[in-house]
């Protein structure tokens, strides 16, 4: 047993997600090997009395809830340290998308870019303050922080040396990427699938959904969501959903969103009901301008595609860096196809389904702005992206499962982002210098080494794990998980933070 030099490991879970097996295992394993380590938490949720840990093991909980913490005291060393923060080249991005990240909690417009400002300011300087306090080896996070506090922690904490693990998850099956950095990833020899007690069925997972995307079949969330969509519009649901809206004028609906920003009234019947109805607009709003995508849709003459994300979504943020906006990122595949080949942009089907919150993630502007494109057009939303694959010559995303599609169907893919997939054969990732000829040369490969290159990434680089997902939310996507699972997920997160805490 080492003795651990004292070092300290955060984990960023809540008390309730830290009692859960996998990480209680975790937490157990790693004192196991280093004895003397301290363990703590860094919860993103308000502080509540039934989220208090009873856990020895963990020493200490902090909250980092950057609203109504904005009295909380900010020592002065931190306040020094925001100062230097603030002086470096990369703060002004860092900002720019932590603030942008609040658009998540914004569910009526109300919420004024004067308290935005506030409270990323409060979150960084507290973020220092819990941090210098800690003094951290390392934070671990279950999952690519891709929420306005999650983030700004990874980047305070990064900005002041302290080394963080995420997990980064697949599309295809119950395993997930161990990542220090957007592109730098570990890969522990006893953490890797191929090593792990369940490797079979995950990598038969794996190779159940290949053959689905060689088939070209909707996933089964999309079906759901159509379905879903069809059942809304009939007359027992809508009188359904009157209920559910008078529900909402006594109790919020949303509790997380932060709205009307600035004024005092929050939480009286007058305020929930203009919260409903502006909700409810900004929803109606984006479903009909999406509605009218594509309306004389149709080209015999090739094209390039570009198959946009669902937003708000870890996938595009901060998935996609360096591009933070898909519109950017339209812009940019645009420039540089040829200006007489057509570009097909693809709406995401659950932007506009009635049971996700698409109205945070795009404006209904958004649309009349790649309209104004030259020959760039979109596709219904409600159209199969998989036949729209038949007559492209390539096909841009910014880290989508679409990519392993066409790859498979001989199309050539270019990606903007930091995709788990990355490095997948037929794929190349624009950059300086890449031309609309370097993505068509690109030798695209037979789907056998498709195959090959995605079962031994899996095997090879990847680990057992839901990187935060719910598990019902999961097997709805990609069946029952295996026997045995959990322990295997708790024993390879172990190993990668033993191989982090053995190379400090």
């Amino acid at each position: 047993m080492n003795s651990g030099h004292d070092q300290v490991i955060i984990f960023g879970l809540s008390p309730l997600k830290a009692a859960q097996e996998t990480w209680q295992n975790v937490v157990r394993s790693v004192l196991e090997a280093f004895s003397a380590l301290e363990i703590g938490l860094v919860s993103f949720q308000p502080e509540s009395g039934d989220e208090r840990t009873s856990d020895k093991y963990i020493k200490f909980v902090d909250y980092l809830d950057g609203w109504p913490k904005i009295n909380c005291s900010k020592s002065i060393v931190a306040l020094e340290k925001f100062r230097a923060f603030s002086s470096t080249n990369d703060y002004q991005r860092f900002r720019f998308i932590a603030i942008k990240l609040l658009n998540r909690r914004d569910f009526t417009g109300t919420f004024r870019f004067l308290e935005r400002e506030v409270i990323f300011e409060n979150a960084v300087a507290l973020a220092f303050t819990l941090i210098l306090q800690r003094k951290p080896n390392i934070v671990v996070f279950d999952v690519t922080p891709h929420e306005f506090l999650p983030y700004v922690y990874q980047n305070v904490a990064e900005w002041l040396g302290v080394r963080t693990l995420h997990f980064q998850p697949s599309s295809l099956s119950a395993t997930m990427l161990a990542k220090t950095g957007p592109s730098t990833t570990i890969t522990p020899p006893r953490a890797v699938v191929r090593t792990s007690t369940i490797s079979v069925p995950l990598l038969s997972m794996v190779s159940e959904r290949l053959d689905v995307l060689v088939k070209g079949i909707d996933p089964a969330y999309m079906k759901s969501q159509r379905d879903g969509d069809r059942a809304a519009a009939s007359p027992l649901r809508r009188i359904q959903s009157l209920g559910a809206v008078a529900g909402w004028l006594f109790a919020d609906r949303f509790p997380s969103s932060i709205d009307f920003s600035g004024h005092g009234r929050r939480h009286d019947f007058i305020t929930r009901a203009m919260k409903v109805a502006l909700g409810w607009s900004l929803q109606t709003t984006l479903r009909r301008k999406i509605g009218t995508l594509g309306s004389g849709f149709g080209s015999r003459e090739p094209y390039a595609v570009f198959a946009m994300h669902y937003e708000p979504e870890r996938t595009s943020i901060p998935d996609g860096y360096p591009i933070d906006s898909q519109g950017a990122g339209i812009a940019h595949a645009r420039a540089l196809i040829p200006s007489d080949l057509r570009l097909i942009v693809k709406e995401h089907y659950s932007q506009q389904t009635l049971g996700k919150r698409g109205f945070l993630g795009r404006s209904p502007l958004f649309y009349e702005f790649v309209r104004s494109f030259p020959n760039t057009s979109f596709a219904p939303t409600d159209s199969r992206l998989t036949e729209l694959l038949s007559g492209a010559t390539s096909v841009f995303t910014l880290t989508g499962t679409i990519a392993i599609e066409a790859v498979l169907r001989g199309i050539p893919v270019a990606y903007f982002g930091s995709p788990w997939w990355e490095g997948l054969p037929g794929a190349i990732k624009i950059s300086e210098g890449v031309d609309y000829e370097m993505i068509t040369t690109t030798q695209v490969p037979t789907p056998e080494r498709v195959r090959e290159f995605i079962e031994n990434l899996t095997a090879e680089k990847m680990v057992p794990g839901l990187a935060g997902e719910k598990v019902l939310t999961l097997e709805s996507r990609l069946g029952p998980l295996p026997d045995g699972f959990f322990e295997a997920e708790s024993h390879s997160i172990s190993q990668c933070i033993l191989e982090l805490l053995g190379s400090g």
